[in-house]
Parts: C-alpha cells; sequence; structure tokens
C-alpha cells in the first residue's frame, strides 16, 4: 500500500471519528454544579438500594440537579464509571442523555434503570454500557461486588445537533463522585 493512501485512510478513520463523538474534553471549559436530588445517594458509600440488580439493589441511576448550564445547552450528557475498573472508566457504565430547555440554566435529570432502553422521550441512550452479562443495554449500577470500587459521574453540558450527524459542542463540564462499593 502507498503512503498516500494509508495517509489517506488514516485521515478518513479520524474525520469519522469526530463526526461520530463529542469534541475532546478540555480542562479550560466552564464549571457545571452537580448535586444529587435527594435519591439515596451521598458520595459517600453506594447503599444498597442504589447497586445493580445482582448485588441485591434495585439498580437505579442518581438523579442530578445540574446548575450553571451556559446560554444555547439543549442537552445534558452524563457518563457513568466505575475508576478502577479501566474497562468501565470514561462511561463504560453507560452514558445518558437528557433533553435541556435552553431557556434554563439549570436542570434535574431523572433515575434511570439499569439494562433497559425503555426511556421517557427526553432521555436517550448515547452509548451503551460496556460491562458483562449487562453489555450494549443502557445504565449499569455499581455492581463490583463489593471491592471498594470509585463510581464517578462526568457531566457535560451540550449543544446537540441529533439527528444532523453534525457532532455536539461542549459549553461546560462538571463531575460527581457517587461513592464506593
Amino acid at each position: 500500500m502507498k503512503a498516500t493512501q494509508r495517509l489517506l485512510i488514516i485521515l478518513l478513520a479520524i474525520f469519522l471519528t469526530a463526526c461520530i463523538a463529542p469534541e475532546p474534553v478540555s480542562q479550560n471549559l466552564p464549571r457545571l454544579r452537580v448535586q444529587f436530588d435527594g435519591t439515596g445517594w451521598n458520595g459517600i458509600a453506594i447503599a444498597q438500594e442504589n447497586r445493580c440488580r445482582a448485588d441485591g439493589g434495585r439498580g437505579l441511576s442518581p438523579s442530578f440537579k445540574v446548575s450553571r448550564l451556559p446560554v444555547g445547552t439543549n442537552a445534558i450528557l452524563v457518563r457513568y464509571n466505575n475508576e478502577d475498573n479501566r474497562k468501565l472508566e470514561n462511561g463504560g457504565l453507560g452514558e445518558i442523555g437528557f433533553k435541556v430547555d435552553m431557556e434554563e440554566t439549570s436542570a434535574v435529570t431523572v433515575a434511570i434503570p439499569e439494562g433497559t432502553d425503555t426511556l421517557p422521550d427526553s432521555v436517550w441512550i448515547e452509548i451503551h454500557n460496556r460491562w458483562g452479562d449487562m453489555q450494549g443495554i443502557g445504565y449499569r449500577a455499581p455492581c463490583s461486588g463489593g471491592k471498594g470500587d470509585r463510581y464517578s459521574a462526568s457531566v457535560l453540558a451540550l449543544k446537540t445537533f441529533r439527528q444532523t450527524g453534525v457532532p455536539p459542542k461542549i459549553l461546560a463540564q462538571g463531575s460527581i463522585f457517587l461513592g464506593r462499593w
């Protein structure tokens, strides 16, 4: 294969990747304020009820109040992470999108049950979880069996152009520590 053909293939792959994913997160973006919205999460330990069903829990995600949304935000993307499992970092427990009214400076996300793609109209699965038996089905609740793994959520405020093929623009970012289990 000629060097120019290889270069063309590499450039095409980079272009196609950029069309699918949000732009990389920058340290220079404004910070969102992310808080739990009364769903039994405390940011210290993952309560029994918030664990995966396989570990005896109800398998519900936290509900968040997200504030300091920049003007033009029309979606919030939440990336659920297990920080102690490389496969499950960076949204490995699922990435869920929530439609937001562009006029608002704050929004509340709803709790999402694990292992389903049946969601309210204003909620969508951006990327399915990458976890074992639940792989490919939406959100996965913390499920380490009590090994002390650290769980977090990365939250992005987006200007999204869903249905158009144009990648979303990240307007602000935030994060919250969910707890250990």
